[in-house]
């Protein structure tokens, strides 16, 4: 799976698009093609009205721009072709996360002539349900969530994965890019839980499938396993943007 480094906010849900915002553009931006480009990547939208891009695709540069996962982009594949090394600065060094993405959206129009609209289309989505034996694990008491107060945390190390204080909403929104797919959360729980998943490799996404890559205990068997919740592979309606046309190199700084 490649792998790409986001730095500053994202947003897990699809974001609003250019209509009805106000035209903003960098005040500088520089854009080179990589020519040893590699996998791997990043983006950063540090503080000072500040974007960079190092080793970058256009598709995962329009991904960060709209605040949209991969597979809600339907374009070309030499969209993922191509990386680039970008720098740009606003002229207004306040200027947030996602004032920053408009102005990359109004960057990626003007340099690679990028049209798109939004659709919505069928897609194979997953539904986290409570499995047949139920769940595994206790929700957290009304002392032990008071005493987290508003902090809350999901995330990945060696094993697989750590919550603490973590819904099972917030599980399915950050497992989406994980599994490549979207997954609505159709547990009927809104329960707060601490709890640790093991597992190895999750679902292959070149093979399109719906099982675990080899090489190890999938995220579907692991959460199954040890939380007692279950991947149920459905297709419904998903909110997408479609690439109309977009030029494979930038014009020139």
């Amino acid at each position: 799976m490649v792998r790409f480094i986001v730095s500053g906010s994202l947003l897990l849900a699809l974001a609003g698009f250019v209509a009805g915002q106000p035209s903003t553009a960098f005040e500088v931006a520089s854009i080179k093609l990589n020519p040893a480009g590699i996998n791997g990547g990043r983006v950063q939208f540090p503080p000072g009205g500040m974007f960079s891009g190092d080793n970058v695709p256009l598709d995962f540069l329009i991904q960060q721009a709209y605040d949209i996962h991969d597979y809600q982009l339907i374009g070309p594949s030499w969209l993922a072709v191509n990386r680039f090394v970008i720098q740009a600065e606003a002229a207004d060094h306040a200027a947030d996360t996602p004032a920053l993405k408009v102005m990359l959206q109004n960057l990626l129009a003007e340099r690679f002539h990028l049209k798109l609209h939004r659709e919505t289309r069928e897609l194979p989505v997953f539904e986290l349900v409570v499995d047949k034996g139920g769940l595994k694990i206790q929700p957290l008491s009304a002392v032990e969530t008071e005493k987290y107060g508003d902090r809350r945390g999901f995330g990945w190390n060696r094993d697989g994965i750590i919550a603490n204080n973590a819904t099972f909403a917030i599980m399915a929104q950050a497992l989406t890019r994980e599994v490549g797919r979207p997954i609505l959360d159709k547990t009927g729980v809104s329960n707060k839980f601490d709890f640790k998943v093991k597992y190895g490799q999750s679902l292959s996404r070149a093979d399109g499938g719906d099982g675990p890559a080899a090489g190890g205990d999938s995220i579907f068997s692991a959460i199954r396993e040890q939380l007692g919740l279950r991947l149920d592979s459905r297709k419904a309606p998903v909110e997408v943007l479609v690439v109309d046309s977009c030029d494979k190199t930038a014009t020139e700084n």
